[in-house]
């Protein structure tokens, strides 16, 4: 249990080091910020021909049944020359409660959001974490519009890092929403600080780097001894001198970020502990001889009745707790003393047989 109590020794952040508020005060020697972790194909999507400006209008997977505000955004972005608009709405809502569809708006149920942005202006997104964090690796200005959970406090994170508008939905009439999207593409200050936070996100690896970082805690046993490395915010790895000293002898080394398995001289005959037995199996090399064979013998167990010892593997015997009901009577018809009648007033008569006189 105390392998799962409390914080853990190495952790991955998948999520953009902007986003996490006093991001300062994180242990960097404990924690890594890898950023979003997403599929290596971020699917494909074409850029119309002509298209001066290209929004995206995304309320994620989860709050897509919001009719009224997909109206809102035809309306508001509708008909205006220059501007093509990709609105997904998501399975929870009909093409057909949007009413007429301009043409310079494009919708569907579900778009390769990565691609999008990678070629897109500007983003109206309900500010999850996987929306945040795709806008500010595509380093697009934002229109946050929050709809549910923790999306109002990553609004309010968007806003103060200088890369979006937010609007609540109540307020989020077309007239707001178009005044919004003029105010994040002409003020040149939310497009400056997107693209220097693209850069950041970007450099901090993503599903590459969190896989090698994975691979390097899951470093074989017996590896040569070399400069161990661990996960900085920054992006960077940071070295770390390997063990050393009387005591290092007496502990197999299992990752390179100094977590150990310690194991005396002489115990041979103990079965090799899961984390190596997981350590050897995700790599592919087999364990060290007398390990393994140690591993694969049975283990001498005893009894707790007998306290003798066998060869075969122990096996748990448990105890039920059984409570007995208690004796039914016997009726005259079994053979037994016929049941003595209880007396007492309102006492119905037995079906079939006539009631006691007197009563």
């Amino acid at each position: 249990m105390d392998a799962f109590s409390g914080p853990p020794a190495r952790s991955l952040a998948l999520i953009p080091r902007a986003m996490q508020p006093s991001a300062e005060k994180v242990d960097t020697a404990r924690t890594a910020f890898v950023g979003p972790c997403a599929d290596a194909d971020p699917g494909t999507w074409t850029r119309p021909e002509g298209a001066g400006t290209v929004l995206l209008v995304s309320l994620g997977s989860a709050y897509t049944h919001r009719p009224e505000f997909y109206r809102r955004c035809i309306a508001a972005y509708g008909n205006r020359p220059g501007l093509h608009v990709v609105l997904q709405i998501g399975r929870h809502t009909d093409p057909r409660e949007l009413g007429d569809i301009p043409p310079n708006v494009e919708v569907h149920s579900w778009v390769p959001q990565r691609a999008v942005l990678d070629q897109a202006d500007a983003f109206v997104t309900h500010a999850g974490m996987g929306g945040c964090g795709d806008g500010l690796r595509a380093g697009v200005p934002m229109i946050a519009v929050p709809q549910g959970a923790e999306q109002f406090m990553n609004a309010d994170r968007l806003v103060e890092l200088g890369v979006a508008r937010r609007l609540d939905t109540p307020d989020a009439t077309a007239e707001s929403l178009w005044a919004a999207l003029n105010d994040v593409l002409d003020d040149p200050e939310p497009t400056r600080r997107s693209a220097r936070l693209r850069t950041e996100a970007l450099s901090e690896g993503g599903t590459p780097r969190a896989v090698r970082l994975i691979e390097e805690m899951l470093e074989p046993v017996g590896a040569p001894d070399g400069p161990d490395r661990t996960g900085a915010a920054d992006g960077r790895d940071r070295h770390v001198p390997p063990s050393s000293g009387p005591d290092a002898r007496s502990r197999t080394e299992v990752t390179r970020s100094q977590v150990s398995v310690s194991r005396s001289t002489g115990d041979s005959g103990r079965s090799v502990p899961a984390a190596r037995q997981a350590a050897a199996r995700a790599t592919g090399s087999p364990p060290p001889a007398a390990d393994a064979a140690s591993a694969a013998a049975p283990r001498a167990t005893s009894s707790p009745l007998s306290g003798s010892t066998s060869g075969r593997p122990e096996r748990r015997r448990t105890v039920s707790t059984h409570i007995r009901p208690a004796p039914r009577r016997r009726s005259a018809a079994a053979g037994g003393p016929r049941p003595r009648a209880r007396r007492g007033r309102g006492r119905r008569p037995t079906a079939g047989r006539p009631a006691p006189a007197g009563r």
